[in-house]
């Protein structure tokens, strides 16, 4: 999709004793200010990132096989997004 994308973060680096682990926050925090970055290194301005995200925590792997599906069709769902403009 051209105006937003869908991941799965896998997390599976056990918590260090001494340092708190990352936050489901402050991984996409990284991933919006490191792309927003490289956008304007690459010449783009304006506001690339909405404010918030939405999240689901997969618990089984019939949800991941459906979120799997759902982001792998997701793309041909484009010409009937809201903002698409032909």
């Amino acid at each position: 999709m051209p105006n937003h994308i869908h991941f799965i973060c896998v997390i599976t680096e056990p918590r260090a004793a001494t340092r708190a682990a990352p936050t489901i926050g402050q991984i996409v925090g990284a991933i919006k200010s490191i792309s927003a970055n490289r956008c304007r290194e690459a010449g783009l301005s304006g506001k690339l990132w909405q404010r918030g995200y939405y999240e689901h925590v997969i618990r089984n792997e019939k949800d991941y096989l459906e979120i799997c599906a759902y982001i792998e069709n997701n793309p041909a769902r484009w010409a009937v997004d809201r903002y698409y403009q032909a």
